[in-house]
């Protein structure tokens, strides 16, 4: 997709699949359902890849790719699938050009990769404010979310992933050094896995739950705070300043 696309399911049960059978098989190699250079938005219908799992060669539901243009996804709801491998890709190949997924719907079923190439600042955002991310094992120890740089020396600083809601069944990491923790503000959602301290936004805790034994993410009573009216200025906890409300 190089322009402005819209996938919507008008009759139900619709699907957009792809199934790589052929022989070649390297790390230069891939093959996507869709490949998007531009604008997508996924409303409803399925997108998947059912590639079998190869050892040297990847492959994607969605590969948003802002190499050559400002790359745009946004996910509503519907499906996006990748059993085997990741479901999207995020290639920020650019310091120039966006790359921008937002998901505040719908079904992901496979990781979503959030790399960055190379050393330069490439510019990436990740938002999630809703809909279900299920990690795999095939190729993924079980990751749901996903972020990389190209090793010593890469420039995260243009990366953002930011999760207010959602669920998150998997791991959230990180693939390059403890600075890239900076690129994560999470400040809700629920987790099978407990989500990493330093990924969490300033002033947020994750509980977890006596129930389901999933982790939520919510504000922390205990962090400091400081509230200012009109005439003063107090500090102290913020569950303490908020009971003055």
């Amino acid at each position: 997709n190089n322009g402005n696309l819209t996938i919507k399911d008008g009759v139900g049960n619709g699907k957009i699949t792809f199934c790589y059978t052929g022989a070649t098989s390297n790390w230069g190699y891939y093959s996507n359902t869709i490949s998007n250079y531009g604008t997508l938005t996924l409303e409803s219908g399925t997108v998947e890849n059912t590639t079998q799992a190869l050892d040297s060669h990847i492959f994607f539901a969605i590969d948003n790719n802002s190499t050559i243009n400002n790359a745009n996804l946004t996910i509503k709801g519907g499906a996006v699938s990748c059993a085997n491998y990741r479901a999207i890709r995020q290639f920020a190949n650019s310091a120039t050009y966006q790359n921008n997924v937002a998901i505040s719907g719908g079904t992901i079923q496979g990781q979503i990769w959030l790399q960055s190439p190379n050393t330069n600042k490439n510019l990436g955002s990740l938002t999630i404010s809703g809909g279900t991310i299920t990690g795999n094992e095939n190729n993924n120890e079980g990751r749901a979310i996903y972020v990389s740089g190209s090793g010593e020396g890469s420039d995260v600083s243009g990366l953002n992933i930011q999760i207010t809601d959602g669920t998150i069944e998997g791991a959230v990491q990180s693939g390059v050094t403890d600075s890239e923790a900076k690129v994560f503000a999470i400040s809700g959602g629920s987790f099978s896995e407990e989500p990493n301290k330093d990924y969490l936004a300033t002033g947020f805790e994750a509980t977890k739950e006596t129930g389901d034994g999933y982790w939520t993410v919510d504000v922390d009573g205990d962090a400091e705070a400081i509230w200012t009216t009109d005439t003063t200025t107090e500090a102290g906890k913020l569950s303490d300043l908020l009971g003055k409300a």
